[in-house]
């Protein structure tokens, strides 16, 4: 509820607020709540090379959102509520530290979206529901449920148990990286110069996080 719902709330309004590019950059904030958290309570350490890999990866994010150059305004109350996302998305990352400790990663994932589901149900719009019910939404909402929601959160929460909560947090942040290269491929969506190298960034720092 803290960390799952808190985020999905912030982030559509920061999108609402601001558009999608900078409701990217913004939610890519959290590596940088989770390494500051994951020092304090876990005692991992702020390496130069995570301090490399995070500046890279942001620097990523920006170049790849095509944000640059494109005249988007930033609002302060956009700004804040895309800081809360980010910092909602990082508190997955703290809270399922302390949960693999005693269960399992399929476990966690599966209570995460229970209490995550029930708590949203207020926000639900009631009367907007029919319009749902058709067989051409429903899929794309098993899809977004399954391919786009459960199975990253599965594969994440996985990847948690085997490494640091700070690498697992910058390593993650390819998501948007992902994105692009869909939208290049798939939707014939056309990549600057920018956006190539921002690619480029983003893979260096999983590289450098890779290395011994």
């Amino acid at each position: 509820v803290i960390s799952l719902t808190f985020f999905s709330i912030c982030y559509f309004k920061t999108i609402l607020e601001v558009g999608t590019s900078v409701a990217v950059i913004l939610l890519y904030t959290s590596p940088i709540f989770i390494l500051l958290f994951s020092r304090v309570l876990f005692k991992e350490k702020i390496t130069l090379v995570k301090i490399i890999a995070l500046v890279l990866t942001f620097a990523g994010c920006i170049l790849v959102s095509g944000v640059l150059g494109g005249g988007s305004k930033i609002s302060l109350k956009g700004f804040l509520i895309g800081v809360c996302a980010g910092l909602g998305y990082g508190l997955y990352s703290i809270f399922s530290r302390y949960a693999l400790r005693k269960y399992h990663p399929l476990t966690v994932t599966f209570y995460t979206f229970v209490f995550s589901g029930l708590s949203l149900i207020p926000f639900v719009h009631i009367e907007k529901v029919p319009a749902l019910l058709n067989w051409k939404t429903g899929l794309l909402l098993v899809g977004i449920a399954l391919i786009c929601s459960t199975l990253p959160y599965i594969f994440y929460t996985i990847g948690l148990s085997g490494l640091e909560t700070g690498k697992a947090a910058i390593l993650v942040t390819v998501e948007p990286l992902v994105g692009t290269l869909i939208g290049c491929f798939v939707w014939k969506d056309s990549l600057s110069f920018l956006m190539i190298f921002g690619i480029i960034l983003i893979f260096a720092s999983v590289i450098l996080l890779g290395l011994p």
